[in-house]
């Protein structure tokens, strides 16, 4: 069964060894796809209305404050783990750990992790891009959280890595999209283990459904007051709630 609403022509996207992979919902059907920078994934897709993007959008400076993560991290609980604070935008620019890990300690006053760290280059990567394209509907968005909502406001306890988590999280999915199952598949078909991982494709698949079930109207955006970083970038979290589907 199928609950899809929307023509828009959405994506979701998610980091990977390779790159990015990308799974577009064309208002019909879905398409994927694996790129080794933003740049490609959008200049081959530009029919995209909007994306929803598993990597920090909007970032801390001298002159401001990112606090969405803690929002973030309160709403999953005990899974908050899964919610790693980025660096810096002067912090994210830098190559070295201990170089960044002290200008992070200068801009914002605290520490930065070594998995903050080792996300930094696609955060650069993505937060150029976005600055060069500010008109473009480009959300960040975090898979547990949307699962949670997906999943009756229930956040997920399993791991996403692990075989029973993949099941769970494919299991929720098909409940919106059957088709999401056959894709899967697809994906894990024509794509390497080591460049991609299965939790790549399921998060990007996530995504990718929130953003299409949301529709025009539908997605929301979770929300602080600090939501407008120094270069204009809008800051806030995608999700759907369920309960606006119309069943057809």
């Amino acid at each position: 069964m199928s609950i899809l609403k929307s023509r828009l022509v959405t994506a979701g996207i998610d980091g990977c060894k390779s790159g990015w992979i990308m799974v577009k919902h064309t208002g019909v059907d879905y398409q994927f796809g694996v790129y080794t920078d933003i740049r490609q994934l959008f200049a081959e897709n530009p029919d995209i209305d909007r994306s929803l993007i598993d990597i920090p959008v909007g970032l801390s400076s001298q002159s401001f404050n990112r606090t969405i993560d803690a929002s973030l991290k309160k709403t999953l609980g005990v899974r908050h783990s899964t919610v790693f604070v980025p660096p810096s935008r002067e912090a994210a620019y830098l190559t070295d750990y201990e170089a960044a890990k002290a200008k992070n300690i200068t801009v914002t006053g605290k520490s930065l992790s070594i998995q903050a760290f080792h996300i930094s280059r696609k955060i650069k990567e993505v937060d150029e891009y976005i600055q060069k394209h500010l008109n473009l509907q480009i959300i960040e968005s975090h898979p547990e959280f949307c699962f949670k909502h997906l999943n009756g406001s229930d956040t997920l306890l399993s791991k996403k890595k692990s075989i029973q988590g993949e099941f769970e999280r494919l299991s929720i999915l098909s409940k919106y999209d059957e088709r999401l199952l056959l894709l899967y598949e697809k994906i894990r078909g024509n794509t390497l283990k080591k460049t991609v991982t299965n939790d790549d494709i399921i998060d990007a698949m996530c995504l990718c459904l929130v953003n299409q079930l949301a529709g025009q109207e539908g997605l929301q955006i979770l929300k602080d007051e600090n939501d407008t970083d120094e270069k204009g970038i809008s800051i806030g979290i995608g999700f759907y709630l369920p309960k606006y589907i119309n069943y057809i």
